[in-house]
């Protein structure tokens, strides 16, 4: 989630799938801990709300990734990103990416 471009942050993310081969990685990884024979497998998701703006690189990296790929009109990424940095001015940012932390032993 990140705000204030809720509702258009999807729609960056599936315009810069290309640039990563699964991004579900981590969702997948029980499953997978699971079919490689490891029999305790533990799964953390952890998260850090972010008003300071600590994961804005993240969010700039994900929009120039949209652009470079052509599924999103340059000026939309750009529009997104000015938003994002007046949300940041303005108090109104927040953003939280949650991260999956799977470990497994056999």
């Amino acid at each position: 989630m990140v705000e204030p471009i809720a509702t258009d942050w999807r729609a960056l993310v599936d315009a810069a799938q290309w640039a990563w081969r699964t991004p579900d990685i981590g969702r997948k990884l029980h499953g997978i801990a699971r079919r490689a024979g490891f029999s305790q497998v533990a799964v953390q998701v952890l998260t850090r709300p972010d008003t300071e703006g600590r994961l804005m690189d993240m969010i700039q990296t994900v929009a120039q990734y949209a652009r470079e790929g052509g599924a999103m009109d340059r000026h939309r990424a750009d529009m997104m990103l000015e938003r994002m940095d007046r949300g940041l001015a303005e108090g109104t940012y927040l953003a939280v990416a949650p991260q999956l932390l799977v470990t497994a032993t056999r």
